[in-house]
């Protein structure tokens, strides 16, 4: 289990103060394992618009002893340009 939150300004790429945070699970049977993951970020000022998105991930990988791994994710993006922490 990862968690991850943090906190940005007018240093980094936005035009204010934003905050995001993470979660992301693992889950591994036999030579398999299962992804979720989480990401929210907020009050993001870009454009001078203040936004929030939310990410979801789902994905599954696998490592088999003859050499063979796979890889797959489906990733899920919603944006809002209304919405923001006052």
């Amino acid at each position: 289990l990862d968690i991850a939150a943090g906190a940005g300004d007018k240093a980094g790429l936005g035009e204010g103060d934003d905050y995001w945070g993470g979660i992301a699970a693992h889950y591994k049977i036999g030579p398999i394992q299962l992804d979720a993951a989480y990401e929210g970020n907020r009050n993001i000022k870009m454009e001078s618009q203040t936004w929030e998105n939310n990410t979801y991930l789902v994905g599954a990988q696998g490592w088999f002893d003859n050499g063979i791994s796979f890889f797959a994710q489906y990733k899920y993006m919603e944006a809002d340009a209304s919405n923001g922490v006052s």
